[in-house]
């Protein structure tokens, strides 16, 4: 559509190695993510942090919760930038085409999307807000990986068993982990 997206991009010592494409929390692509993709580089993988807020990042909660709600009126605009960037690792000589979609909070339900729009090798969701669960499946590709919190309340643990079951239902592969945890308790800040 022409507009411009940015990632941040940290690449392993060794390649061609697979793709993780990290989605950002309602914070935005704050140094948390571009450190998880130098992490991820340093053990092994093509690490690509995706900015869905167009280079806006917040430092309050009522700022994330605007910025999560402007990127929920206009989705295609994300769906865009995922598809582009999904496309980019695939055509990029570094990588092995084996890409897995990571999301945190707000990122899970764009790891889920994303392997809906793309044939990604794996979703792998910490957490994920209510929103999570009124994505549509049938179009789900990709096996998923739950890391949920029995203490959270947003998903609830039932909403969780629910959405887990209907994976299943739909015949989708899903393996959901369970921590003695609240919302958030992957995040270090």
């Amino acid at each position: 559509s022409g507009r411009n997206i940015t990632a941040y991009l940290s690449i392993p010592a060794t390649v061609p190695a697979p793709a993780v494409i990290l989605l950002h929390g309602g914070y935005g692509l704050t140094e948390v993510y571009r450190s998880r993709a130098t992490t991820y580089s340093e053990q092994g993988f093509v690490a690509l942090a995706v900015d869905l807020f167009d280079g806006e990042t917040a430092t309050t909660l009522d700022q994330a919760l605007s910025l999560v709600g402007r990127a929920n009126v206009f989705p295609e605009h994300s769906t865009e930038t995922l598809v582009a960037w999904i496309d980019w690792l695939k055509a990029d000589a570094r990588t092995t085409k084996k890409i897995a979609a990571i999301g945190w909070s707000f990122g899970a339900t764009w790891a889920l999307i994303a392997s809906s729009v793309s044939a990604l090798d794996a979703a792998i969701l910490y957490y994920g807000g209510t929103n999570i669960y009124s994505i549509d499946l049938t179009g789900l590709k990709a096996p998923v990986l739950g890391h949920f919190g029995e203490r959270d309340t947003d998903p609830h643990p039932n909403s969780v068993r629910r959405f887990a079951a209907e994976m299943a239902k739909e015949g989708k592969a899903i393996d959901v982990r369970w921590y003695d945890a609240d919302h958030a308790f992957d995040n270090p800040m």
